[in-house]
């Protein structure tokens, strides 16, 4: 999910201060911010952890990553989701761009395995 669409779902959440706009989280490169059992939505008692890293390079546009885990909110939380993002997108690409796998139609598993194994 990206920061835009994030932050027009989420515009605020529950702080020990009371309700803060999401933008008000200052962030320190290399540094993070980990907050734990915060509400996003003013309708619900449901609490989350949200952990907050902006990742600076020289010649590139500043990234802000918002992670939002029943887990605890730790630096760890961006290399979980990192891994799990590269897997994703190493799936849809071989599923989509070398099998073109919607198109196939494929209904058998034998099939799929064979397919699999001619790789």
């Amino acid at each position: 999910m990206s920061f835009g669409s994030l932050t027009t779902r989420i515009l605020s959440i529950e702080a020990p201060q009371g309700w803060k706009m999401l933008r008000s989280f200052k962030v320190r490169g290399k540094e993070g911010r980990f907050l734990q059992y915060v509400r996003m939505w003013k309708s619900s008692s449901v609490t989350t952890n949200m952990s907050i890293y902006r990742h600076m390079r020289a010649g590139f546009r500043t990234v802000i990553w918002f992670v939002v885990s029943s887990l605890p909110a730790c630096k760890e939380r961006f290399a979980e989701y990192a891994c799990r993002w590269w897997q994703e997108c190493g799936f849809k690409t071989a599923k989509s761009g070398l099998f073109d796998w919607e198109q196939s139609r494929v209904t058998v598993f034998r099939r799929v395995e064979v397919l699999l194994i001619g790789i």
